[in-house]
């Protein structure tokens, strides 16, 4: 027998003193070891397994140290068990304390507490099974640990109690402290006992699911396999062969030993726990005082020699004569195999040598032994086939992944040469641009030329024009002179007798006119050459000064032309660039979203076919299996196109569209934020694509849900020419039912949850869970309505109330624990005469009158537990948390205050209140335990000498993301605790509202035990600047009681807005104030567009009916 072993760490060290309490495996790969030392405690260690596809032959346990290690010390107790929920949380028992702890940040989750010493423990469908001293064994919420119920196991002697336990198909598989191995049914009825008559008691039990196995290891040092099916088992393999026997029970039941025995092995000495893994069909053996872990394959367990020696009690004689005489053996060789002491084995040693049948191939066999009905060796020889088969899938899943890394490092090549040419074209582009910048820089200076040249011509026009002016000065004097000639001629013609007189001074003055003449000639020649050389001097230079711009401007055109027609080149390229990316990462993408869907087809066609192998099956059953088996090759190529049609719908979906289908389909903030993150690959698409497959809104069998939800928002062409072709492809008789998604009703406003103003929405897991339970309840129909409450009779109902929390709960005689909210309802055995449902109600209403005495230090919220009036045989205990803060809970007293209604003598709804002195009460730093006889109203107030504490609250507020009838706006103000906790179940109760940006914290000073008058009100005043919204005097207003939001820990109202008809509606925009007293206030501004809210359905049909109406 092949063995793998490995020594735990903790064993290996020189101290010593360790032992092996407990042992549990996770499919996922997980190993927990819980064991004892007598002086240091208890502890857990936590291991991780890897498969190496290489090399089988492995140990899985390679890890040097545990990924996560605890010591226990609070019990000193050698029967600690330990459970796997998931590769994150993991549940230990120890005397009556059950705990669940976080292996990631090693916190302590939940913790609860039974009656009685646990011995053993197990997990299966959420729930954890809890062996106990007493005989019994109660089962608990995996999560909330609470207890579900409690089974009595039948036919045990006095001291005898369950040591170890396997939970499997209903199915309680136990050894006890006097090592008997039985099997019970959910009643604690004993259905088989499992007997070895040379082994004399059981030690540990198991059972493989994937192969319907049972495996006991038994105190000589022996594991036995038994079936679980039909009496037969599917494995034969060891040392040696047990015959099983048959053994009776006191009580008048009798039980066989467990059909035939055909699986054995020799183990070590000290052997104590086995569990075995189906994924990878291995057990795992842990010795108890070494810590040494062993690994035994199943492959390695089925062999041919052993199949043959465990063979022969499965067929008589006769059975085998009709073999014989099926192969026709001859008469010679078929009377000595008849007259040997193994006929069987002989016959099939003979069927070697005749080459029909082999270690790799017993078909012939099997048709052989099928045909003479020999079922019960059928079984057998299709387990020896199984393990065989196991093998080859061991390689072809081998084969798979190493396909997939070749394809992932082939689209990673592409992917870095795209990246290279991405680098280049922007170092080309980069020079393109330090060029341009050279080329503007020269303009500019060009341009500077042009201006100092133009500067210049203007200076020579002016000069031009004071020349011009001095020529017409010049001229308007010659004009004088002619006039005074012209004068003097008409003198001298009318005066010739003076000029014949004066004829010397005529000469005179016509000598001088002749001087003046020549003077003013002169002159004027002078000014006329002066003006036109420089004028054409002046014109020269402005003409070369013009030819040098206009060849300045030809070079800087021809340069940007240049210029343009290379950057218009690199951007082409660019553009061709990213266009191959792009293309290149969406056939990644779906490449990669179908290889993945494949994997997963295979992996499930690969279980599903080992499991269908498995069954004991007659020769009819095995013929209709066969018809019935699915095409695992079809299954791929669908599973193919199922990848590559979800990277193609999320091609097409932009990111309003997600957002719609988002809000359609009701997926949380956190969810919807992450769409808003955008990537090349992980599109807002693709994001939403695997958040509907997570939550099975669809799979690969059934998209309706998508294409409803494409037509309500308008993409009939996305739906039309992608998921209509895709879905005609499935076959609705080939797969089973529960492969098909849960149908989602349309629209999804139809689920929307009402707030009031001041109710105190749900907090806590429990509440969170049956809020989804209301909504499945208001997608139903109303006969599915009427009939969901007759099939939760016994189970946990919870609900959100008018301002309270309510669960309610069916108590035994033996007792049992309510939780809500942080209030805890324990009630002892004996407690009760006869089975009660019981409720408790966590009540945050302000109206309910109080003592007067008793609303300026409440610590808690009101409490009440149904059925009213009920007297208790024992006190119970109720926990309640307190918003008190007090580091020193000695120095502190409590007055407790009961309720009761007294319908004959008050009016309806009051309570008489009574202030209880003889309650046994224990006050902590954060809850109040106390004892009570009677269920009533329950609250308590805080008696201290301080008079003032501190609160800090965050005030969050939200606008409705639906609109009502009027189109009016409603804004919801909330305070919670300054807590991540609390401001995270804040969030998720408000799922369907839009958060008006963060938080903002709040200091709260509050007054107890004072007879002065104190601000006891926080007042919230909104007002609205803008034209578009107005509120009324009555809704601008709210008050929020001080001592009622410390006791209730969160507080909501509500501000509605009404819409002015001819206002800007796009915006809301509103400021709060939020005041204590004048020290103390604060302000925030709060805004939110418009366009992204989503009318309803009242709103769509006032604005235009029959038609889908978004906001743009």
């Amino acid at each position: 027998m092949k063995e793998v072993r490995i020594t735990i760490p903790r064993f290996t060290g020189q101290e010593g003193g360790y032992t092996v309490s407990f042992v549990d495996v996770l499919d996922t790969g997980r190993l927990a070891v819980a064991g004892y030392d007598d002086k240091k405690g208890s502890f857990i260690d936590l291991f991780m397994l890897h498969f190496d596809v290489d090399s089988p032959e492995k140990p899985l346990l390679v890890t040097s140290e545990p990924y996560f290690s605890k010591e226990f010390t609070n019990f000193f107790s050698p029967l600690r068990s330990v459970c796997l929920l998931d590769d994150r949380l993991f549940l230990t028992c120890c005397k009556d304390t059950i705990s669940l702890y976080d292996s990631s940040n090693g916190d302590l989750v939940k913790e609860g507490m039974f009656n009685g010493e646990a011995t053993c423990m197990a997990t299966r469908d959420g729930l954890v099974y809890v062996g106990l001293n007493s005989k019994a064994v109660i089962v608990l919420e995996s999560r909330e640990l609470s207890i579900n119920k409690t089974i009595t196991l039948t036919l045990l002697q006095e001291i005898e109690c369950p040591r170890d336990i396997t939970v499997s198909n209903n199915k309680l598989f136990i050894c006890t402290n006097c090592r008997r191995a039985l099997m019970y049914n959910n009643e604690g009825e004993i259905e088989q006992e499992y007997t070895n008559k040379q082994n004399s008691g059981a030690m540990s039990i198991t059972v493989s699911e994937e192969k319907y196995l049972l495996f006991i290891l038994w105190a000589g040092r022996e594991v036995v396999v038994y079936s679980l099916s039909n009496g037969h088992s599917f494995i034969s393999g060891g040392h040696s062969s047990i015959s099983g026997g048959h053994s009776s029970i006191s009580g008048g039941h009798t039980s066989n030993s467990g059909g035939h025995i055909l699986a054995s092995f020799k183990v070590p000495h000290y052997s104590w726990r086995i569990r075995i893994s189906n994924n990878i069909n291995k057990l795992f053996l842990v010795t108890w005082g070494t810590g040494e872990v062993y690994e035994y394959h199943t492959s390695d367990i089925f062999t041919f020699e052993n199949f043959l020696v465990h063979s022969e009690s499965l067929i008589e004689k006769d059975d085998c004569q009709k073999l014989i005489d099926y192969f026709k053996v001859s008469a010679k060789e078929s009377k000595g195999i008849i007259e040997g002491d193994a006929p069987f084995s002989s016959l099939v040693h003979h069927l070697r040598e005749a080459g029909k049948v082999s270690v790799d191939d017993i078909s012939h066999l099997m048709t052989a032994c099928s045909d003479k009905g020999l079922s019960t060796l059928v079984a057998a020889l299709t387990v020896y086939q199984q393990a065989q088969d196991s093998k080859l899938t061991t390689k072809v899943r081998k084969d798979q992944l190493k396909a997939l890394e070749d394809k992932t490092h082939e689209f990673s090549h592409k992917l870095t040469e795209s990246e290279d040419d991405k680098q280049q074209f922007t170092g080309r582009l980069k020079a393109l641009e330090e060029e341009r910048k050279e080329l503007t820089d020269k303009l500019e200076i060009s341009e500077g030329e042009k201006h100092q040249i133009t500067g210049r011509l203007q200076a020579a026009k002016e000069e031009r024009q004071k020349f011009s002016d001095k020529l017409t000065g010049i001229e308007n004097e010659r004009q004088q002179f002619v006039r005074r000639l012209n004068t003097t001629e008409e003198e001298r013609q009318k005066a010739p007798e003076t000029l014949k007189t004066t004829e010397e001074e005529s000469q005179q003055l016509k000598d001088t006119l002749q001087a003046a003449e020549e003077e003013r000639q002169h002159l004027t020649g002078r000014l006329k050459t002066t003006t036109e050389e420089e004028t054409q001097q002046f014109k020269d230079a402005l003409n070369t000064t013009e030819k040098k711009l206009k060849t300045l401007k030809d070079e800087k055109e021809e340069i940007l032309q240049q210029q343009k027609e290379e950057l218009e080149e690199a951007k082409s390229s660019l553009r061709a660039t990213k266009d191959v990316l792009v293309k290149l990462q969406l056939e990644y993408a779906k490449e990669s979203m179908a290889l993945q869907e494949v994997l997963k087809q295979a992996k499930r066609a690969s279980n599903q076919e080992a499991l269908a192998l498995s069954a004991s099956v007659t020769e009819e059953e095995t013929l209709l299996g066969e018809r019935e088996t699915i095409d695992v090759s079809q299954e791929s190529t669908l599973a193919a196109d199922y990848g590559r049609l979800m990277v193609n719908v999320a091609e097409d979906l932009t990111l309003d569209s997600t957002l719609k289908l988002a809000t359609l389909f009701g997926l949380p903030p956190a969810e919807t934020d992450m769409l808003r993150r955008v990537s090349l690959i992980e599109t807002p698409g693709i994001t939403l694509i695997n958040f509907m497959k997570t939550r099975n809104i669809i799979n690969m069998y059934d998209i309706t849900n998508l294409q409803k939800g494409l037509v309500y928002i308008q993409l009939n062409q996305t739906n039309e020419y992608l998921l209509a072709p895709y879905q005609s492809k499935v076959d609705p008789f080939q797969f089973e039912e529960n492969q098909s998604p849960q149908l989602l009703d349309w629209p999804v406003e139809n689920v929307k949850l009402d707030c009031d103003d001041e109710s105190t929405l749900s907090q806590g897991s429990d509440e969170r869970e049956e809020d989804h339970d209301h909504i499945k309840e208001r997608l139903m129909e109303g006969t599915e309505r009427e009939e969901l409450p007759k099939l939760r009779n016994d189970s946990q109902i919870l609900e959100m109330r008018h301002h309270h929390s309510y669960i309610e709960h069916r108590i035994k005689y033996e007792g049992g624990t309510i939780s809500i909210m942080g209030v805890h309802l324990t009630i002892p055995e004996g407690a009760l005469s006869f089975d009660r449902v019981i409720a408790v109600k966590v009540i945050y209403d302000p109206t309910i009158p109080l003592p007067g005495s008793a609303r300026r230090s409440r610590m808690t919220p009101l409490i009440k537990l149904e059925p009213e009036g009920l007297v208790l045989k024992k006190p119970a205990q109720l926990t309640i948390p307190h918003s008190a803060i007090i580091p020193e809970p000695d120095r502190h007293d409590a007055i407790i205050f009961t309720g009761l209604k007294d319908e004959e003598h008050l009016q309806e709804g009051e309570i008489t209140w009574t202030e209880e002195k003889s309650i046994d009460w224990k006050l902590g730093r954060e809850k109040i335990s106390l004892d009570i006889n009677i269920l009533s109203y329950v609250f308590v107030n805080l008696l201290s000498q301080e008079t003032k504490q501190k609160h800090i609250f965050r005030i969050v507020p939200f606008i409705d993301g639906i609109l009502d009838a009027k189109d009016d706006v409603l804004i919801t103000v909330c305070f919670c605790k300054d807590s991540y906790e609390d401001y995270k179940l804040l969030l998720e109760d408000h799922h369907s509202k839009l958060c008006l940006g963060n938080y903002t914290t709040f200091p709260i000073t509050r007054t107890l035990n004072d007879g002065r008058d104190h601000v006891s009100y926080i007042d919230l005043i909104m007002s609205s600047p803008g034209d578009s919204y107005h509120l009324t005097k009555e809704e601008s207003t709210k008050h929020v009681d001080i001592d009622h939001l410390c006791a209730a820990s969160r507080v909501c109202h509500q501000f509605r807005l009404t819409r002015d008809k001819d206002g800007d509606t796009d915006i809301v925009d509103v400021k709060l104030k939020v005041s204590q007293h004048k020290m103390n206030q604060t302000a925030l501004i709060l805004q939110s567009k418009v366009k992204d809210i989503l009318l309803s359905r009242e709103s769509q049909e006032i604005l235009q009916p029959g038609e889908f109406i978004m906001w743009k």
